[in-house]
């Protein structure tokens, strides 16, 4: 057993979890709870990482939720043609889009449309312009992660104090002093309530090469993908590597991606 899959880990992960949670809920539904009082660390304090020891790693993570799941396999289970997409949105039980319709919100927004959900945002990659407005994919990062290529950076990198800023909200957790090895344990953590609420994945693997060792796992809801993996965050110009919810069109009749193949189905390569 690695690390990053000890019990201990896990269990501090656990307490984070549980610790966000307002009193008298369940750690995996509070998306909508009030916040009002919390506030991510400013990028004043995410100043200390540069006294004394040069530490320039960072994490910003909020841990998946059962709500989070359940509006996801709501989208798996829906039609996405756009004349079903407002009715799929209506059962996630998110915010409606601006100006109340999905499918015309995405039909005016080009690129990556991405729509505030409680704690989240929701991207839909390629929008809903393309391809006759159908829609093939939905995806919800829950973790960006900053390590810089170059480490004679200078004593100030903003890259690094704007990541906080990167949060949909202020319940996010910013972890100042973060390694690659926790930024797998904010996955594997993600992984546990899925498998908890979705049962086995089909598919537990990793993609990337040496310097980008990366996981995934893969459920199968009818046409559909729901993918839990680590990436690069292409938001961000792929400056962060991110763990994201993905739920992806996919034709049910094929066998699920392995490896690389199934990274190069969430950048765009997507089957028909």
């Amino acid at each position: 057993m690695s690390d990053r899959d000890s019990p201990s880990v896990l269990a501090r992960i656990w307490h984070a979890i549980k610790s966000a949670c307002t009193e008298g809920c369940s750690p995996y539904d509070h998306e909508f709870a009030d916040r009002s009082d919390e506030v991510l660390p400013s990028q004043g304090s995410a100043s200390r990482l540069f006294e004394g020891d040069s530490i320039t790693m960072a994490l910003v993570w909020y841990p998946i939720s059962s709500a989070l799941v359940h509006s996801m396999t709501s989208l798996a289970d829906s039609g996405w043609d756009q004349e079903f997409l407002d009715a799929a949105w209506g059962r996630t039980g998110w915010p409606a889009p601006p100006g109340g319709s999905l499918a015309r919100y995405l039909s005016d927004v080009r690129n990556t449309p991405v729509l505030t959900a409680g704690d989240w945002d929701v991207a839909v990659p390629w929008g809903g312009g393309v391809d006759g407005g159908r829609v093939k994919m939905f995806d919800v990062t829950f973790a960006l992660y900053y390590e810089p290529d170059d480490d004679e950076d200078p004593d100030e990198d903003q890259d690094l104090l704007d990541l906080p800023e990167s949060a949909p909200s202020k319940r996010w957790h910013f972890d100042e002093s973060a390694t690659r090895e926790q930024f797998g344990t904010a996955w594997q953590a993600g992984f546990e309530v899925m498998s908890d609420l979705l049962g086995p994945a089909e598919i537990v693997g990793r993609h990337g090469d040496a310097d980008d060792d990366w996981h995934h796992a893969v459920w199968r809801v009818g046409a559909r993908l729901i993918i839990l993996a680590q990436g690069e965050d292409f938001m961000s110009y792929s400056l962060y590597d991110r763990a994201a919810l993905h739920v992806v069109d996919f034709p049910a009749t094929k066998g699920v991606p392995q490896g690389d193949d199934l990274y190069g189905l969430l950048m765009g390569d997507v089957e028909e």
